[in-house]
């Protein structure tokens, strides 16, 4: 067997696992989430993101570690050093870190007076709060995001007027409608026990942890959020913000999470591994109802007296030591009729034992096991017996037919295999 190209092919396999350890979304931050779908996932949001100890707000307003301070790192083109304002087209720079823009205020998306103003978390959240021209801040005052259907005023990049209804709205740009939506989806989720006030906010708000947006409001956001994907902009703005704080948005993070929370996957376990993502990613969410798997690498030896060598590869195939199995991996015949597992790894007690009673193969595998053996005797072409998902990304050690014409006509036959382990001293793992 070509060796050399074994170690090769496990070497390309860890360094593409080795990618994600510097990824921008940690997992783990979110196995809380992990098999949760509607009400008791949003709760599971609001924990994470809104009620943890560790989360730290700047200061609200400017100076040192104050909140144009934090805008300086969050809304600025770093190019050109522009602001980024998603309330105007108006173009204007930032000074000194720390120092306010002329012109312009600090906006809260979700305006303060919903909750009574009170200056509390939400009041200098940096996921709530975004420089804003002054004259198009004012105009919208403390109005509900929306649909505007009757224009009273816009300014090319927000408008102002009302529903079909009579409800007074603004409504963003279209490219930054999916921002603001995922915007509200956060504050929503972070702040869903809050006492809703006022005249505005009972037109998108309602009392209580689920839903908290009113049917219309969750349904045009969905929709706006579909059309408007998250893109780098919000990414890095997400990333700028998590530094500071401590927590991040998982709707940005995630952006199929919305559809978890109220859309259409409402009933169904969320999967935080599988679902889609927003960038690269670092770790994996084990589902506490699961039971680990060991993955194992086992060598068919022909030598006299041999039989399968077992290497433990690592838990869940994630962490797996390719290097540890390819060790071990030998050339020769494989014995038909040799022992299932080899006399120097299994103490003679075990032996006695029979080695299925302590290593317990899937019935899958132990099928190819015979099969690899009745191969190995009547000489037949060799086939590769490794299930396709026993490697990340489904990747397989593949063998080349003509490596396998060599010493007395056949050479080892590896197959990577699930062993589950059950009480097995003397195996080495």
């Amino acid at each position: 067997m070509n060796i050399k190209h074994i170690r090769h092919t496990a070497a390309m396999l860890m360094a593409a696992t080795a990618i994600g350890a510097s990824a921008d979304i940690p997992l783990q931050y979110y196995s809380t989430l992990q098999g949760k779908s509607g009400e008791e996932l949003k709760t599971a949001i609001h924990q994470l993101v809104g009620k943890d100890p560790a989360i730290k707000m700047l200061s609200y307003g400017s100076g040192d570690r104050h909140t144009w301070w934090g805008f300086y790192v969050t809304d600025r083109d770093e190019q050109t050093n522009e602001v980024i304002d998603r309330y105007s087209n108006d173009v204007r720079y930032y000074g000194s870190r720390g120092s306010s823009v002329s012109g312009m205020n600090i906006e809260h998306s979700f305006p303060k007076s919903w909750w009574g103003g009170t200056s509390n978390n939400a009041y200098k959240d940096l996921y709530n709060l975004m420089p804003c021209e002054q004259k198009i801040n004012s105009s919208k005052s403390n109005y509900a995001m929306g649909k505007v259907v009757n224009v009273s005023k816009t300014n090319g990049c927000t408008t102002i007027g009302t529903s079909s209804s009579g409800m007074k709205l603004w409504e963003p740009a279209d490219k930054w409608k999916g921002d603001f939506a995922r915007g509200y989806m956060y504050m929503a989720t972070a702040y869903q026990d809050f006492t809703w006030q006022g005249d505005a906010a009972p037109n998108i708000l309602q009392q209580g942890a689920y839903p908290t947006l009113k049917k219309w409001a969750y349904e045009l956001y969905l929709q706006w959020a579909r059309q408007d994907d998250v893109n780098t902009m919000e990414i890095d703005r997400n990333e700028a913000v998590s530094a500071i704080q401590g927590n991040r948005n998982p709707y940005i993070d995630f952006p199929n999470l919305m559809e978890y929370v109220w859309g259409d996957s409402i009933g169904r376990p969320l999967d935080i591994n599988t679902t889609r993502k927003a960038g690269k990613t670092s770790g994996i969410v084990v589902d506490p109802s699961d039971t680990p798997t060991q993955v194992y690498a086992c060598s068919f030896l022909g030598d006299e007296g041999g039989g399968v060598v077992v290497d433990h590869l690592g838990q869940g195939g994630h962490d797996a030591v390719f290097h540890q199995g390819l060790d071990h991996l030998g050339a020769g015949l494989f014995h038909a009729g040799g022992q299932l597992a080899h006399a120097d790894l299994v103490g003679n007690g075990d032996l006695d034992g029979g080695l299925l009673g302590n290593l317990q193969l899937e019935a899958a595998h132990l099928l190819r096991l015979v099969l690899a053996a009745l191969v190995g005797e009547h000489g037949a072409a060799p086939a590769l017996l490794a299930a396709p998902d026993l490697l990340p990304a489904g990747a397989l050690l593949a063998l080349h037919p003509l490596a396998l014409l060599a010493s007395q006509g056949l050479q080892a036959l590896v197959v990577l295999g699930q062993v589950h382990v059950a009480a097995p001293p003397g195996v080495h793992g």
